[in-house]
């Protein structure tokens, strides 16, 4: 019995030890060339390079619209990847949150949104963004402005608020 306990223990130590961090990979430039990714959507550009483990789940209407069109939805996509927007508040921009594994690279993921950033902004170059306070955020008020933190189960969450 010890001897099984034993090597169970080696075997996942040594998973533990060669375990490799989430990464998004490189973002994909020619995607936003398309016709498609011309409105430079996370949620579209997901769908076209990111393999969907779920359909679209609905959690919100819009008040006015008879449940015609949905305010507040997700999707799951593989590797732990789960994708959240709500935009269902009169006032104010879309807010979209992006589940990533607890072992995501931190330093990667600041990559991949510094370029997913610019090229979601048509008029915008890395110079018209920084990190400030933890948030990379366009110069000025107007744009998106991307939040990267931890929830209670440890998985990195990228916060995206776009609005004025």
């Amino acid at each position: 019995m010890m001897k099984q306990i034993l090597i169970a223990l080696l075997i996942s130590a040594s998973a533990t030890c060669f375990a490799q961090s989430f990464v998004l990979g490189d973002v994909n430039t020619d995607w936003f060339e398309t016709e498609e990714g011309a409105n430079g959507e996370l949620y579209d550009y997901l769908n076209a390079n990111a393999n969907p483990v779920s359909g679209r789940k609905v959690i919100a209407f819009y008040d006015f619209d008879l449940r015609e069109h949905p305010c507040h939805y997700g999707r799951s996509y593989e590797g732990g990847v789960y994708y959240e927007m709500n935009s269902c508040e009169e006032e104010g921009g879309d807010n979209e949150k992006l589940f990533l594994p607890a072992d995501t690279d931190i330093d990667k993921l600041k990559a991949w949104i510094e370029t997913f950033a610019v090229l979601r902004e048509e008029y915008y170059t890395s110079e018209n963004f920084s990190w400030q306070n933890g948030t990379y955020a366009p110069h000025g008020e107007a744009g998106c402005y991307y939040t990267i933190s931890e929830d209670q189960y440890g998985r990195k969450v990228v916060e995206i608020y776009c609005g004025c």
